[in-house]
């Protein structure tokens, strides 16, 4: 249904407008945020993922709740930040995401100590938040280079 729809106002906005030469376009599919693109948004999103889906095997409920809560909001700041306009706000919420994801390093290895998950699923989340890590670390110095160079 809502692609049937983009496709008809792609349609009806792509006409010809009166003026020569001016032509709108808009493809609401085509104009993803500008945070989807991040490519520590899509690990992120894709630790969270993989958290979940460990979570269900994983009977002792503090623990689960936890490392959801943490696992999610390392995507969901990553995102808010990016809708942020100031730098001191984006730096804020990538430095939560970066909390966020050292948060769940302990739970996880709770998890492996006490034979909740195996080591070769330990080892897999640990490598991918390790990356996430570092990449969080280059938006976070990103941002900063950018106020440098406006100051």
């Amino acid at each position: 249904m809502l692609s049937a729809l983009c496709s008809v106002l792609c349609v009806l906005i792509s006409k010809p407008s009166p003026s020569p030469g001016l032509k709108i376009a808009i493809h609401f599919h085509e104009m993803p945020f500008i945070f989807e693109k991040l490519e520590v948004y899509k690990k992120a999103k894709d630790f969270a993922g993989k958290t979940l889906i460990l979570c269900k095997d994983i009977k002792d409920r503090n623990i689960v709740n936890q490392l959801v809560r943490a696992s999610i909001s390392i995507p969901l700041n990553i995102a808010e930040g990016q809708g942020r306009v100031h730098s001191r706000e984006k730096k804020q919420f990538y430095n939560i995401a970066k909390g966020s994801l050292y948060e769940c390093l302990p739970l996880l290895q709770i998890c492996a100590d006490i034979n909740y998950i195996d080591q070769i699923r330990y080892q897999e989340l640990y490598e991918l938040m390790n990356e996430i890590g570092r990449m969080l670390a280059g938006l976070i110095k990103s941002v900063d280079e950018r106020e440098m160079g406006r100051i």
